[in-house]
């Protein structure tokens, strides 16, 4: 019986191999006659074989790499399907970084070895060491106020001249709206070790980096897990030097220098934009006080003979014996708070109005240079 067992064994060792035997490989390269490797199969790839049919496999193998040379038959574990087998040492040099198949996927977010990004991957405007106390800056493009482009050239930075004979400081990098890229050093302190970003010079233009240098110096590092000298500030929010701030916002002014603002312009800030306003065309409403909770809006300014009109609520008190207005000479104040008929200002009157105003259905004319002011 055991006898039987073995020579079963024995033929079904020799059925095998005489299968394997019988496997069958034929060279061919990725990709069709253009070089496209992709299907819209996942896992589907375009081969080449010699004779010049482009046929889709299964490569679960080897990286899609355009007219890679490869090895496509049937896998003994799975002979129903025709696949990239292996790379193909066609000229006695075997290219092994091929071996890795694609897997972008595992590397994305959710997939089974994510890969979080750091700064320093991301090369636009990134500072790096190069030669002993030189760097080097990657180039960059970059939006101006005015709202064209400019650029910052791939460069090396000499630094050398910055380190400080004594203790340490912060060197701020920086490129202006030129694409010149400079240098500018900080304090110095007593050692690198007591060094904190108050000690970072200020922001003149836009800062990329911040590089440590100190006495001694002989070369600058860039290993997080090691020595780094390097602060990279691509990524930190920065405010133009031509800014304000309203109810605690900053507001970049750097768009309206360039308008050449004069005496008398008004900028405007409704809670979201700024408006820039000539002083030829300062709406009216800018200088005034609101009646009865609302503000007159008169944009752009009068002009010679224009009618401002204002309808007051119905429920708006009026005042009962508050008189009517009219005219005086030039300059002479009118207090008036309520009008009881149309008023007309004659060239050169003005108009001088206390807390309110309220038109109702009457009309308010301005002639000429006439003026109305809401105190």
């Amino acid at each position: 019986m055991a006898k039987a067992k073995i020579k079963f064994t024995r033929a079904v060792q020799k059925s095998v191999q005489a299968q394997q035997a019988k496997t069958v490989s034929f060279p061919a390269v990725l990709g069709d006659v253009d070089g496209v490797v992709l299907t819209a199969t996942d896992g589907i790839v375009n081969v080449t074989p010699y004779n010049g049919d482009t046929i889709q496999v299964l490569n679960r193998r080897v990286q899609n790499k355009p007219f890679l040379q490869v090895l496509v038959g049937f896998d003994d574990d799975a002979p129903g399907i025709l696949q990239v087998l292996a790379l193909r040492d066609a000229y006695g040099s075997l290219d092994t970084d091929p071996l890795v198949p694609d897997h972008a996927k595992t590397h994305a977010y959710g997939g089974g070895d994510t890969v979080f990004v750091a700064a320093a991957q991301i090369k636009p405007f990134l500072v790096l060491p190069y030669d002993g106390l030189e760097v080097q800056v990657m180039g960059g493009i970059f939006q101006k106020p005015d709202t064209t482009f400019g650029v910052v050239d791939n460069q090396v930075l000499d630094l050398s001249g910055e380190v400080p004979g004594t203790g340490a400081l912060y060197c701020l990098i920086e490129y202006d709206e030129d694409g010149v890229v400079s240098a500018t050093s900080g304090s110095t302190v007593v050692s690198k070790e007591v060094l904190a970003l108050s000690d970072i010079p200020a922001v003149t233009n836009r800062p990329i980096c911040v590089v440590r240098l100190y006495a001694g110096q002989t070369e600058i590092q860039r290993n997080p897990n090691t020595v780094n000298d390097f602060l990279d500030i691509r990524f930190e929010h920065w405010v133009s030097q031509n800014t304000l701030a309203i109810d605690g916002y900053p507001v970049d002014l750097s768009t309206y220098c360039v308008l050449d603002p004069q005496d008398g312009d008004v900028l405007l800030f409704d809670g979201c934009n700024l408006t820039w306003y000539p002083a030829s065309s300062v709406p009216l409403a800018l200088n005034a006080q609101a009646i009865d909770g609302i503000v007159v809006d008169n944009d752009p300014a009068p002009t010679d003979g224009q009618v401002l009109t204002y309808d007051v609520h119905t429920d708006t008190y009026r005042p009962e014996d508050s008189g009517g207005g009219g005219g005086g000479g030039a300059g002479t104040p009118i207090f008036q708070r309520v009008l009881s008929a149309s008023l007309t200002l004659d060239d050169g009157e003005c108009m001088v109005i206390t807390q309110y105003i309220e038109l109702g259905a009457y009309n308010l004319t301005l002639d000429g240079d006439a003026s109305l002011e809401i105190l």
